[in-house]
C-alpha cells in the first residue's frame, strides 16, 4: 500500500502578505487536500496531512518526521508568506522523500516574475516588454502616453489585481505602484499592456510523455462594459462578481498551425524553466504573435480548475489526473 503525505502551510489562512480581503486564493487549497486525498484513498493508499507550523524549528522537525513513500507539495506558501514556498521545497528535496510537481529551482524562477521574463526572454520565448520599479521614482522615465499593466513582481494567484492594474498613461501608473507599494506587494513588474486573446496552455509530463492538454482561453464577451479584459483577483476567486461570471475558460478555437505555434512556445517555457510533472502557461495574444504572460509551475488542481478542465477534454478524469501526479513523483523514489 502506497503511503502518501500531503503538506500545506498551517498558517496559510492568516493569509500574512495578502490580507484577509484576498483569502480565498490562499485557504482555498484545503479544498483540493480533501479532493485529492478521497481519490488517493479511494485507490487503497494511505493518506496524512501534515499542516507545516509557522516555527521554523517545529517546521523542519514536521518534515524530518515524514516518513511514508511520496509527498503531495501544496505548500504554497509557508507562514503566510508567498516567497517562502521555496524554502519548503528545499526541505521537501534534503529529506529525499520524492514528491509532486516543481522543485526549487524552478518554483524560485517562476516566483520572481522579473528573473521568469530574463530567462525566457534569454531562451528566445516572446514576452511582452517591461521593467521593474522598486518606487515610484522609477517610472520617471516611462512617457506620458501608452497602456501598461502593473502586478506584484513575487506574487501569484491574481494577488494584487485588480482592474485599476491596466494603467493607461504615467500617472494612473505611477498611481498602480504607489497601491502595491502601500500594501507591501512591491516591487512592480511593468509589462506592455498586449490588448488581444487569452490563453492558457497547460501541460502534463507523466509516465514520460510530455503534452500539452487542450489550449484554453478567456471568453472576455461578458465582461463588464469599458473593464480592461484581465484576470483580476475577483476573476479567478470572486464567483459573486462580475469578473467571475465574465471570464470563463472555454476551448480556444486556433487554426492548426496558430495551434502548433502557442504549443511550441509552451513546450520552450517547459525546457527553459524546468518545470515538472504539471504546469500551465498563461499567453496574450495579438497580430505580432503569443507572447507569455505568466507561468504556473503547481497550478492549482481542484475541481473545475483550469488544469483539471484541459486534463478533461484530453480525455483524463479528474482521479485519473490525481493518480497520474502522484505516480509519477512516486516513480522518482
Amino acid at each position: 500500500m502506497t503511503r502518501v503525505a500531503i503538506v500545506y502551510d498551517a498558517t496559510a489562512p492568516e493569509c500574512a502578505e495578502t490580507g484577509a480581503g484576498e483569502a480565498a486564493a490562499v485557504t482555498s487549497v484545503l479544498e483540493v487536500i480533501a479532493d485529492v486525498a478521497r481519490v488517493a484513498e479511494g485507490d487503497g493508499m494511505s493518506v496524512r496531512r501534515v499542516a507545516l507550523p509557522g516555527d521554523p524549528r517545529a517546521m523542519l522537525h514536521a518534515v524530518a518526521a515524514i516518513d511514508e513513500d511520496v509527498i503531495v507539495n501544496f505548500a504554497e506558501c509557508w507562514r503566510g508568506v508567498t516567497r517562502f514556498e521555496v524554502g519548503v521545497a528545499w526541505a521537501l528535496e534534503l529529506r529525499g522523500i520524492p514528491y509532486t510537481g516543481a522543485d526549487p529551482r524552478a518554483l524560485a524562477l517562476c516566483l520572481e516574475k522579473p528573473l521568469t521574463r530574463a530567462v525566457l526572454a534569454d531562451a528566445g520565448v516572446p514576452v511582452p516588454r517591461g521593467f521593474v520599479a522598486h518606487t515610484i521614482e522609477d517610472t520617471d522615465a516611462v512617457p506620458e502616453e501608452g497602456t501598461w499593466i502593473v502586478k506584484p513582481a513575487a506574487q501569484d494567484a491574481s494577488h494584487g489585481i485588480v482592474r485599476e492594474s491596466v494603467a493607461r498613461g504615467r500617472d494612473a501608473l505611477r498611481a498602480r505602484v504607489g497601491a502595491l507599494e502601500g500594501r507591501g506587494l512591491g516591487p512592480a513588474l511593468i509589462e506592455e499592456y498586449i490588448d488581444g486573446r487569452e490563453l492558457n496552455a497547460s501541460m502534463l509530463d507523466l509516465g514520460g510523455v510530455l503534452r500539452v492538454l487542450p489550449i484554453a482561453e478567456i471568453d472576455y464577451s461578458n465582461f463588464p462594459t469599458g473593464a480592461p479584459r484581465i484576470l483580476t483577483y475577483a476573476a479567478k476567486w470572486e464567483p459573486s462578481s462580475e469578473d467571475y461570471r465574465g471570464s470563463p475558460a472555454v476551448l480556444a478555437e486556433l487554426s492548426p498551425h496558430l495551434r502548433a505555434r502557442v504549443e511550441a512556445v509552451a513546450l520552450d517555457v517547459w525546457r527553459a524553466l524546468g518545470l515538472r510533472d504539471y504546469g500551465r502557461v498563461d499567453l496574450r495574444l495579438d497580430a505580432r504573435g503569443p507572447f507569455v504572460i505568466d507561468v504556473n509551475p503547481n497550478p492549482d488542481i481542484s475541481r473545475g480548475a483550469g488544469q483539471c478542465l484541459a486534463a478533461e477534454r484530453a480525455g483524463l478524469s479528474y482521479e485519473s489526473l490525481v493518480r497520474g501526479i502522484i505516480a509519477e513523483a512516486h516513480a522518482r523514489s
